[in-house]
C-alpha cells in the first residue's frame, strides 16, 4: 500500500489520451474537401469563440452545453462547422472523426503509471467533460481493466469544473475527496478539485508522440 492518496482521477483529454500530431486525423483520406477547407475547420476549432458569436441564441446554448448533451454537441458542432464553411452532406464525416474513439490514443507514459497505480493498490477513476463513451476508446487499448469508474459530463448532465463532480467520482470510488489526488491538464476545470477537498496536479499537454512523460512525475509530487 502507499502512504500517498489512496485515489487517482484522471481527465481523459491531453491527460491520459490525446491526438497526433497536425490534423490528418479529422479528415479521412478520400475526403473531398480542399485545403482551403480543411485549414477554415481547423481554424475554428481552435478558435470557435469567433464562431460562436456569429450563431443564434440557441445554438449558443447549444455550445455552453455541448458537454452535458450529446444532441446539443452535435447541434453546437453542426452549426460551428457550417460557418466555418462545411456543408450539410460534409458535416457527419468530419464530426465522427471528432467523437470516435479511433482518433484518440493514450499517451506514452499512461499504461505504465495505471500499471503503477494498480501495483499500489491505489484505486482510479476518469472525470471527463464529454459527450460520447470514452469507455471505448480504453477498451480499444486494453486500458480499461484499470479504471475502476467513470464520471462523464454528458451522463451526468452537468461539467466541469462543478464540484458536484469530483464530490460523486471520489463517492463511487468509495474514497474521501481528501484522499483523492485529480491529475488534468486544465487549471480551470480541473484544478476546480482542490474546491472540492481533492489535491490536484497539473501536468502538460500535447500531441502523442510529442509530450514528454509527465504523468510519472505528477504522481510522485504527491508520494505515488
Amino acid at each position: 500500500m502507499t502512504d500517498g492518496p489512496r485515489a487517482v482521477v484522471f481527465d481523459f483529454s491531453g491527460t491520459l489520451f490525446g491526438r497526433l500530431p497536425g490534423h490528418g486525423w479529422l479528415f479521412d483520406e478520400q475526403s473531398p474537401l480542399d485545403e482551403g477547407r480543411r485549414a477554415r475547420v481547423v481554424h475554428a476549432l481552435r478558435h470557435p469563440a469567433e464562431f460562436v458569436a456569429r450563431m443564434s441564441p440557441g445554438r449558443r446554448r447549444d455550445w455552453a452545453d455541448r458537454d452535458v448533451s450529446s444532441k446539443a454537441n452535435h447541434r453546437a458542432y453542426a452549426e460551428l462547422f457550417r460557418l466555418a464553411g462545411l456543408e450539410d452532406a460534409e458535416f457527419p464525416e468530419v464530426y465522427d472523426r471528432l467523437i470516435t474513439p479511433r482518433t484518440w490514443h493514450p499517451y506514452e507514459d499512461t499504461l505504465p503509471v495505471l500499471e503503477r497505480l494498480r501495483r499500489a493498490e491505489v484505486h482510479v477513476g476518469v472525470l471527463s467533460n464529454i459527450s460520447w463513451d470514452i469507455r471505448e476508446a480504453f477498451a480499444r487499448h486494453g486500458l480499461g481493466r484499470y479504471v475502476a469508474q467513470y464520471v462523464l459530463s454528458y451522463e451526468e448532465g452537468a461539467s466541469k469544473p462543478d464540484v458536484a463532480l469530483f464530490w460523486l467520482a471520489a463517492q463511487r470510488l468509495g474514497v474521501p475527496p481528501g484522499q483523492c489526488l485529480m491529475v488534468g491538464d486544465d487549471s480551470e476545470c480541473d484544478g476546480a478539485a482542490a474546491r472540492a477537498g481533492m489535491a490536484y496536479a497539473e501536468v502538460a499537454t500535447g500531441p502523442v508522440g510529442v509530450r514528454e512523460p509527465v504523468l510519472v512525475d505528477a504522481l510522485a509530487r504527491h508520494g505515488l
